[in-house]
């Protein structure tokens, strides 16, 4: 599936790709990286500055899934890596909804690291395939 094919089935809106709005998301990520921030906010903040660099917003309707499975179609990301974000967002919803005691300290760790990889790999493919964005 290609994100046209996600247009066609309105899970996107069309937008013009625009600097200001991929670095203030990029900018939200490294916040939520660096600081006492939560990491998945930043690894889904990076989602989402590649898909808006790619001209493109996810709907409200299933939001994270949506732009973290992006991932896959903007920056190329491995179906295990995706899998593993897939995961922490279901995990997240339980956390925030259900059950706080969901998270162990040691997954937590594991996802500031993955959110830190995720980053850098959207950084990374920013500036080799949209440096007029940067």
């Amino acid at each position: 599936m290609s994100l046209r094919e996600w247009l066609t089935n309105h899970w996107l809106i069309e937008q013009p790709a625009d600097a200001k709005e991929v670095l203030f998301l990029l900018a939200i990520s490294d916040r939520e990286v660096a600081g006492s921030g939560v990491a998945y906010a930043a690894a889904l903040q990076s989602a989402a500055a590649a898909l808006a660099a790619c001209g493109y917003r996810a709907e409200r309707a299933g939001y994270h899934f949506r732009v973290i499975d992006s991932l896959r179609l903007t920056v190329g990301m491995d179906a295990l890596v995706v899998a593993r974000l897939d995961r922490a967002r279901r995990k997240r919803n339980l956390s925030d909804y259900e059950r706080p005691d969901v998270v162990s300290r040691q997954e937590a760790d594991e996802m500031q690291d993955l959110a830190q990889d995720v980053r850098r790999l959207v950084g990374d493919w920013l500036t080799a395939n949209h440096p007029e964005l940067l």
